[in-house]
């Protein structure tokens, strides 16, 4: 059992879910005397500013616990300045978010008290593989196009708060993806694995899978699993008012893989994506702008501890 327990959390995510799931915390550690310390995000990017403030907290108390509370964007901040840090702290992680793509693949679905229990009492941490793309660290994804447009109008749309009130967050996602299908342009993408190269013309999403699910608990990649230690790149190309008529039926039932409109590679090691053409990037779900001449992305595998059970 851990000694002191240092909170990191977003209460706003998920519609104000992070806020309720602390409430959870706070009532079981204090009910069973565990002592704890909450640092709590105010903006963006803080959360990994306030990692900072934790590492050097349990500096020489390897029976503390992180523990992080929030979505998919929160845990990503928390990944990053570890990484960039290049410090090894294993974390629990209760998922507050409105997708949490990543805890779809890690846990299955528990109420916050039952699974700060199985973290709490976790023997050892279980190593997870995760994304680096150039010097950024990635849980879920890494997408060029489509997702990203997607991912950057639900960031500024203005119903996204209203629909996470009523539970409904995950809605959002596939309205603007409807919304955005008759109006994207394609692009050219090479890609290069085991020393070979392939373009491919008139693609409309190319996206590097950690794990199954992408935008909000869509199962893009029904063949990963996150504990494999591999990762899959998915293109999606071609795409037609009647090809998406015959695909979209296909992914909600996850038996798309098949179709003739999508390419699907895997990596064990890395892979390189050359992107021609300016295009936002989506990373774990945020959308970006590409820095300047950067069109070239290395995609390998590093890897985190978590407590799980």
């Amino acid at each position: 059992m851990f000694k002191h327990v240092h909170i990191l959390v977003n209460e706003r995510s998920g519609g104000l879910n992070g806020k309720t799931c602390l409430h959870d915390v706070k009532h079981f550690l204090t009910k069973n005397n565990i002592p704890y310390l909450i640092y709590q995000t105010a903006y963006k990017k803080h959360a990994y500013l306030l990692t900072k403030q934790i590492v050097h907290a349990m500096k020489n108390r390897p029976q503390d616990l992180c523990l992080v509370i929030g979505g998919d964007g929160t845990l990503h901040e928390v990944i990053n300045c570890l990484h960039t840090l290049s410090v090894t702290l294993p974390i629990g992680y209760i998922p507050a978010g409105t997708g949490n793509d990543f805890a779809r693949s890690l846990y299955q679905k528990q109420h916050t008290v039952q699974l700060l229990q199985s973290i709490l009492m976790a023997k050892s941490p279980i190593t997870i593989p995760i994304l680096k793309i150039n010097q950024t660290f990635a849980l879920n994804s890494f997408g060029i196009g489509f997702d990203a447009q997607v991912t950057h109008m639900v960031d500024k749309s203005r119903i996204k708060a209203k629909l996470n009130a009523l539970k409904l967050g995950s809605l959002v996602y596939v309205l603007y993806t409807l919304k955005n299908l008759w109006q994207f342009k394609t692009f050219s993408v090479d890609i290069t694995l085991n020393n070979h190269t392939t373009m491919h013309h008139n693609c409309c999403l190319t996206t590097i899978m950690n794990n199954g699910y992408f935008g909000g608990g869509i199962l893009l990649d029904p063949a990963m699993i996150l504990t494999d230690h591999i990762f899959s790149a998915i293109l999606i190309k071609d795409v037609t008012f009647k090809a998406i008529l015959r695909f979209l039926p296909k992914l909600f039932r996850a038996k798309h893989l098949q179709d003739s409109a999508l390419t699907r590679y895997t990596a064990p090691c890395q892979l390189s994506l050359h992107v021609h053409g300016n295009h936002l990037i989506q990373i774990d779900g945020e959308a970006y702008s590409p820095k300047q001449d950067e069109h070239t992305y290395h995609i390998s595998l590093t890897s985190q501890q978590f407590y799980i059970r």
